[in-house]
């Protein structure tokens, strides 16, 4: 009796009712948050572009994300490494993005210098 309702509560627990999903990742190649995140948490499909470097390290945290919201906090995060996580037809696409043109809705801000503007370090 106690096997049959511990099976019960395993398939009510999953995909047929999407719940929220949480990670933290410390110091995890790219390449093994996008397997983990995509393949075992929200179970997607998803294409990685061959010019694509997911041995880049990465270190982040998001709890209590809607199934909906995984693409864009990922995008968000691997956006500093010039790398686009994005939903084309139910199929994820992991791919690099323009130097030009950073992903839209990006949170992630990179340095450059202006033209005009002078830094010093130190």
């Amino acid at each position: 009796m106690v096997k049959v309702f511990g099976l019960i509560a395993f398939i009510f627990s999953s995909s047929a009712f999407a719940q929220n999903v949480s990670f933290h990742f410390e110091e995890t190649p790219l390449n093994d948050v996008v397997n983990y995140v995509l393949k075992h948490q929200i179970k997607r499909d998803y294409v990685i572009s061959p010019d694509v470097q997911l041995d880049k390290k990465v270190s982040f945290r998001r709890t209590n994300l809607e199934p909906s919201e995984v693409v864009s906090a990922l995008s968000s995060v691997f956006a500093s490494f010039g790398v686009s996580v994005t939903d084309k037809n139910g199929v994820i696409h992991v791919q690099k993005t323009s130097l030009d043109s950073p992903p839209l809705g990006s949170d992630v801000v990179g340095s450059q210098s202006l033209p005009g503007s002078s830094r010093t370090s130190g």
